[in-house]
This record gives structure tokens, sequence and C-alpha cells, in this order.
């Protein structure tokens, strides 16, 4: 999301619908050539800033779910076991910081959203032709702004597992941070062959061995993908066939058991065309109308406390998962599944209420979703790295931890205090958040420059690299 998941979104969301854009020559290459959809449709611009305050907030809670692993894994259960013994960070919506699957999700539809918002916007303003034209430069230039922060942080994650930066958060008891610190290799061939080797395998299986939190990123490339072949053959359909149409490309991913990408970049698609429909435009709401909204965002929010492990501790989630079993394909992953469809029915139900899209455009969440990106690239090698020696401390345990208890992991930090992680925390989250803002001012326009250069050179006019060969006398 360079100030965004995917692309330069916040330019996207930004531009006001409402204003003629003048034509350009052909030798230009525009992007988009918008022209008036109606006098209402100003309304998008001052109500497409919650995607932003939304991201922020998504990309906020899958670091919290990730410091929850690492000190407090059992939050992740419904209960401390099949007895039913719970703490009140086990109880749902409380449970949610805890929660990944959802946020994870929740990127997705954001993915789809911002992917399709303009095009649709086009299309349903008569300018599809020109939407279509531009598919092919915006699917570049968002591939380029995913793929190239991506490889610079893994780069960094490798300098600091070389540099023996991880060593702390490798001796700790915590197991997430664990099996996410990889050692040094050892020789110099052999650090510079395994990074060549994660940076492909980022993209190829999500297989990252210096930051397996980028699992998510060719899940997101083929989400784009997705989206943009999808918009290549329905821009030209008329919105009210192309709805239905979506939906029904929803349930495929449905049946297809594919909670992960499917079903959620269609949802954004979903959420992209609803949005310019007068149901959920217009200001003159009955009760029903106005109660709809935070029924469908308490609904979804309690689906998206499903447990990923363990749901038949509790009566609560033993219920859902019933009816998971139920009502989803056969051997679905039904801790994907609710959480999912919990996040597409807390964003319709946002979409629909003015308050919570006024909510989500506060300044600082506008702010932390303009960092989103890198909060997401970067908390993994800080969290193995700082995070992990202001809690554990900068000295490793002594011993080869022979006579220990085979049962027990040798030679581990154990897990300090809760006034020790209460104090850390701060200091970790406000470290990551400056180093984020750096990287947002400094590093982002770098990509965004080579990506322009790049992209000015593979879509320059024909006239522009073919010599112009003089008429014969």
């Amino acid at each position: 999301m360079g100030r965004g998941m995917v692309d330069d979104q916040s330019s996207i969301l930004r531009e006001d619908p409402g204003v003629q854009l003048p034509q350009r020559s052909a030798s230009s290459s525009p992007i988009f050539v918008s022209r008036t959809v109606d006098s209402s449709s100003g309304l998008a611009r001052r109500e497409v800033k919650w995607v932003d305050g939304l991201r922020g907030v998504a990309a906020l809670l899958v670091v919290t779910s990730h410091v929850c692993r690492s000190i407090a894994p059992y939050l992740i259960y419904p209960a401390f076991s099949e007895q039913g013994d719970m703490t009140a960070l086990q109880i749902p919506l409380i449970r949610l910081p805890a929660q990944g699957p959802p946020w994870v999700a929740l990127f997705f539809v954001l993915s789809g959203y911002v992917n399709a918002i303009k095009p649709v916007k086009m299309s349903r303003s008569g300018s599809a032709d020109t939407a279509l034209s531009s598919l092919s430069r915006n699917v570049f230039r968002r591939s380029c702004r995913l793929m190239l922060p991506p490889t610079l942080a893994t780069l960094i994650s490798w300098v600091l597992c070389e540099l023996h930066g991880y060593d702390v958060a490798r001796k700790s008891a915590s197991g997430w941070l664990q099996s996410s610190s990889p050692g040094p290799a050892g020789t110099v061939f052999g650090a510079l062959w395994s990074l060549s080797v994660s940076i492909v395998k980022t993209w190829t299986s999500g297989a990252n061995k210096y930051d397996p939190i980028q699992w998510t990123l060719p899940y997101l490339l083929k989400g784009s993908m997705l989206v943009a072949l999808t918009l290549l053959a329905l821009v030209h359909i008329n919105a009210r066939y192309r709805i239905p149409i979506v939906v029904g490309l929803y349930f495929y991913s449905w049946l297809s058991k594919d909670a992960v990408v499917g079903m959620n970049i269609f949802a954004g698609l979903l959420v992209a065309e609803l949005g310019y429909t007068t149901t959920f435009t217009t200001s003159k709401r009955t009760i029903l109308s106005s109660l709809a909204p935070a029924t469908l965002i308490i609904i979804g929010l309690l689906l998206c406390s499903y447990p990923e492990k363990h749901a038949d501790w509790m009566w609560w989630s033993s219920i859902l998962e019933t009816a998971g079993k139920s009502i989803f394909p056969k051997n679905a992953e039904v801790w994907r599944f609710w959480p999912s469809i919990g996040v597409h029915l807390a964003t319709l139900g946002i979409l629909m209420s003015s308050k919570a899209k006024r909510l989500l455009s506060h300044h600082s969440l506008l702010w932390l979703g303009s960092i989103s990106f890198p909060v997401y690239l970067l908390h993994g090698p800080l969290m193995r790295s700082l995070f992990s020696w202001l809690l554990f401390g900068f000295t490793l345990p002594q011993g080869t931890g022979a006579q220990s208890d085979p049962s027990v992991l040798p030679e581990s930090l154990p897990i300090p205090s809760l006034w020790r992680v209460i104090l850390v925390c701060p200091v970790f989250y406000g470290a990551l958040f400056l180093v984020s803002h750096l990287w947002t001012l400094h590093v982002e326009p770098c990509f965004a420059t080579l990506t322009s250069w790049i992209e000015d050179r593979l879509f320059r006019e024909d006239q522009d690299l073919l010599p112009t060969r003089k008429a014969d006398l």
C-alpha cells in the first residue's frame, strides 16, 4: 500500500470524481479521463477517506495479533482448555486484537475495493472505454508498487539476521518468535543464496525465510490481477447486471473454498459497486435502515471472533463450528470462512453508516492508513530484533541444556512479567510508527519514481519509439 497496501491508492481515493478532467493528447498517455457523473458524485470524495482509516486499523491489529502470539499464544484459543477455563481477553469481541485471519481478510477486501473503485466509477459515468484502456497501465503500476518494497524489507531482515540480530528471538521461549527467526547462514555464498531464494519464493510460494509474514503478498498480487481480469470482462456491462455477476463470482469462490483471495476480493469489488447505488448514498434513513449498519457491524465482529483452533472448547464457537460444517463446502477451513464473512458484513455496515465512516476518517487513522504498508512490512523484523531485545535482554543463555527435561525447550529465555511487557509495548509501537513514517517520507517516493520511470518507457507511444520515415520522392 505504499501509502496503501497495493498501490498509490490514496491518489485514487482522493480524486474528486465530480471534477471534469481536461482532455490530453494521445502522446501524453492519460491514465484516466473522467467525466462528470452527477451533482451528487462529489459525495464520493468526502466518503472514501474511511478506507484509508480502516486500512490503518487493519495494519495496527495485524501487529497486535503477532505481539499477542509472541507473549500470550493462548489468546488465539476460545479458552485455556476444553474445560472452559478462560480469561476476559478470550471473550468474543474483546479477543479481536489477538485475532489474525480477520485483518488479513480485511486487507484483501480493501485491495479489491481500491483496485475497482476508479474503473467502476468510469464505467458508471459512461467512460468504460477509457477505463478499459487504462487497466494494463494500472495493473503494472500496482504490481511494481506491491513488489518493490517487500524486496527491500527482505534485504533489511537478511542483514539483521546475518548480523545475529535475531539470536535473542531464536533463544526465547516464544514459539512464534522462534519459528520466524532464522539463524545466520555461516558463509557469504550461503547468505547470498538464501537471500535470493527467499526473494523468489516470496512470489512463488510465500515462503520467505527472512520474513514469513510476507506469505500474503503473492495472494494480494493474484487478487489484483483477479480484479483486473474481472473488470476487463465486465466493464462494458450495465451496472444493474454487473452486480449480480459479481455476487455469482463471490459464491463461486465460496464453493471453491477460496476464503483467502476470491471471496474477499469479490467482496471488495461488490462494495465498490454498492457505494455508487442510491441505497447506500441516500441521506434519508428510516428507523430500520439506521439500525441495519450497527447490526451488520456487530454481527460481523462477532463472526471475526471465531478462533483459529479448538473452537469446540467454548459453546459459542462450537455452535459456529457446527453451523460452518453444515453450510460451508466439505473440508473447508471454517476458521477462515467465518472471519472473512464477518469482515464482509462489517465492511458493508460501515459503507451504510455515515457515523462509522466519519470516525474512520479521523486524521490520526488517516495517518495510520498512510503508513500501513511499511507498518506491515517492518513490524516482523522489528519484533525479532528491537522488541525481543527490550523484552528478553541482550544476554543469551549459557550452557548446552543437556541436563534439561526433554519436554522443555533448552536454553530458552522465559517470557518476562506482565509489567515488563506493558512497558516494552509502547516503545516498540512508537519505534515502529517512527520508522514506518520515515519509510513513507523517504523510501516510498523512490519506489514511486522508479515505477514511473519504468512505466513511461514500457507504455511509451509507438510514434515516440519508431523513427519517422520520410515520404518517398
